[in-house]
């Protein structure tokens, strides 16, 4: 081959590569095209199917500080067992609560109660000034507004405002903050509203000073699906069949017999009563003398505990809690409060059908002082004389009997005092105090379906600290902390200048 053919192969060989180069090429730059079409295809249909399974199975996580939009168990359980469906109206285009940041919380919430109830809890937004037949049809509500929400089954139907399912809170200067949602206490009630078979009420009794009215009692039992309503025992009729639970709260005058034989008469009726004492409660004879007989009696005596209290303050009690079946099984953790607690004595453990439970004691550290002391920062300490604890500070007496149909009959008497009950005890997170008179109205009403549920705070809570704890960590933090951290900067420094 002489070098003019050589040249002349190089050059064909030359262009075969470029050819083959650039058909290389090509190739690549088409498998690259296709792979991002399929995997943009990939991310699309993936992005769908999330947010199909989403919706239906709830995949989203709660990503909030306190887990704003988690369902609890016992909720979860009663959507899914629900056997009738339940339909909830909201009075306004859904637009206005996918729009507006607060109401978002709740749309988010009545969403996931549709996904766990499969199908039997459904929600529908209806624009109410469009649909003015709304307004007739839900007229025994009374109060409508725009917005509200209607909780209907086939029983009965309850309205809910908005407000209702967020938690306010008040300072010193009357000024009202949005702290929290409480979207799924109230749901959850009113939904165990509408398909209760009967709805319990409970009746404040008049006519001695009590007090007829409780903010935050009364709320509560209202979240517990009770009517209230007041009674005056003085014409001696009986108490109207529909009462399932009476309250003397803080009586000031004694109860006339004939009074007293008509709460007798309720009692041997299925009945139950709470009884509130307070410290400037006075002596009632009469009435004393009916309460022995269920098995407690109010002692004149006001209960400190410097070891067992809320941050040093001795009438500030943090009672031991017992264990009570019915009461306590599913009760969180945490503490309860009885500020300015009476001890109370039992007078009995069985009697025929009776018996009773201490519910709450103090610690063995309590003493007590009696009502007449004048108490103040100097005289508050353990005084020699002082009776110790442990002392009893609520306490319920049962009565079960069976008839001859082995029918069961229960009758109730709680023991309190108010200071377990005070709105600022009852309104204040830090204690359980809510969540534990709750779960007692649910076992007094035989309500095993009963929900208790905190509200989602937006912050955190205020930290409880024991009497003891506060001991603890003085000398921990102010004592053992700083002197450990000293000694060790003179060990250190002595080798240090030594080396």
């Amino acid at each position: 081959m002489d070098a003019k053919q050589n040249k002349a192969l190089k050059k064909a060989q030359k262009k075969n590569a470029v050819g083959s180069g650039k058909s290389r090429r090509n190739q690549i730059g088409l498998i690259a095209i296709l792979t991002v079409v399929m995997v943009t295809i990939a991310v699309i249909a993936v992005n769908f199917l999330f947010d199909y399974l989403s919706d239906r199975f709830m995949l989203q996580l709660d990503m909030t500080g306190s887990d704003l939009y988690e369902i609890t168990e016992e909720t979860s359980q009663m959507l899914r067992t629900l056997e009738e469906p339940i339909t909830c109206t909201v009075l306004s285009a859904e637009i206005n609560y996918e729009e507006n940041d607060t109401l978002y919380q709740i749309r988010e919430v009545l969403r996931r109660y549709e996904i766990l109830s499969e199908g039997k809890f459904t929600v529908q937004y209806i624009d109410a000034n469009l649909n003015p037949a709304l307004w007739d049809k839900y007229n025994a509500l009374g109060d409508l507004s725009t917005g509200d929400l209607v909780i209907e089954g086939s029983k009965r139907y309850k309205r809910l405002s908005p407000s209702d399912l967020y938690e306010f809170q008040s300072d010193d200067s009357g000024n009202t903050y949005l702290v929290g949602l409480k979207a799924e206490q109230n749901l959850t009630s009113a939904i165990l509203y509408v398909i209760a078979d009967k709805v319990p009420k409970a009746a404040y009794i008049g006519g001695h000073q009590e007090i007829t009215t409780m903010e935050e009692m009364d709320s509560l039992l209202k979240t517990s699906n009770y009517e209230l309503t007041n009674v005056t025992l003085m014409s001696g009729e009986p108490i109207p069949e529909d009462v399932d639970v009476l309250i003397i709260n803080q009586p000031q005058s004694d109860y006339e017999t004939t009074e007293i034989e008509v709460i007798e008469e309720f009692l041997n009726n299925d009945g139950a009563l709470l009884v509130f004492y307070a410290s400037n409660t006075p002596e009632l004879p009469r009435l004393e003398l009916f309460l022995e007989s269920w098995g407690a009696k109010f002692n004149d005596e006001i209960v400190l505990d410097s070891y067992q209290c809320l941050g040093g303050y001795p009438t500030y009690l943090l009672p031991n809690i017992n264990v009570v079946e019915g009461i306590t099984d599913h009760l969180a953790a945490g503490y309860c409060i009885i500020p300015a607690g009476r001890s109370i004595d039992v007078t009995f453990t069985t009697d025929d059908w009776k018996t009773t439970q201490v519910l709450m004691t103090s610690s063995n550290r309590a003493y007590s002082k009696s009502l007449s002391s004048t108490l103040d920062s100097t005289n508050m300490g353990q005084e020699t004389g002082d009776p110790v604890g442990p002392f009893n500070l609520m306490v319920l007496t049962s009565e079960i009997s069976y008839d001859s149909n082995l029918n069961t009959h229960s009758s109730y008497v709680l023991f309190a005092n108010a200071g377990f009950v005070d709105d600022s005890t009852l309104g204040d997170d830090s204690f359980i105090n809510s969540k534990y008179f709750v779960s007692l109205m649910n076992m007094i009403n035989n309500d095993e379906d009963g929900v208790i549920v905190n509200a989602r705070e937006y912050s955190s809570t205020a930290l409880t600290i024991s009497g003891w704890q506060v001991t603890v960590l003085f000398w921990l933090l102010i004592i053992i902390l700083p002197l450990g951290t000293l000694a060790l900067g003179v060990v250190i420094w002595v080798r240090r200048r030594h080396l």
